[in-house]
């Protein structure tokens, strides 16, 4: 069976997350990738699929230092228990406002900017000097 390609291109990313359902329940921990359409995230509480929720993404520069949070509306589409403490839900946006398309979009570039610089530093590392002796 051949595999379709992806719609929107997924960012490996390890972003904060806070989910808040429409009870006011809350779900915290980290994403594993975001695309355009959505992310996959690894939290402390199970969702069920079908829940509406507010998603807070930040990015992560060190332990102590996040980004201003994105704050976007997201649907559970899919949850998997991991252990006895964390699961892992596939979430996708709903309709978006254009300030908040615009902060995604910005949040996405950054993402982008950062896997080029990261897949050129590996090629460098690959590549050997002609002039070193």
């Amino acid at each position: 069976m051949i595999r379709e390609a992806r719609k929107n291109p997924r960012f490996a990313v390890e972003a904060a997350v806070e989910l808040t359902c429409g009870d006011g329940t809350t779900a915290g921990g980290r994403t594993h990738n975001v695309s355009r359409g959505g992310f996959c995230a690894i939290v402390d509480s199970a969702i069920s699929p079908g829940e509406v929720i507010r998603a807070s993404l930040s990015l992560v520069f060190d332990e102590e230092t996040f980004s201003e949070a994105l704050e976007l509306p997201a649907r559970v589409v899919w949850s998997t228990t991991l252990g006895e403490l964390e699961h892992q839900l596939g979430l996708q946006f709903l309709s978006l406002d254009h300030e908040q398309k615009t902060f995604l979009e910005m949040f996405l570039r950054y993402l982008e900017e950062g896997n080029a610089v990261r897949e050129d530093d590996d090629e460098d590392d690959n590549t050997e000097d002609p002039f070193a002796s």
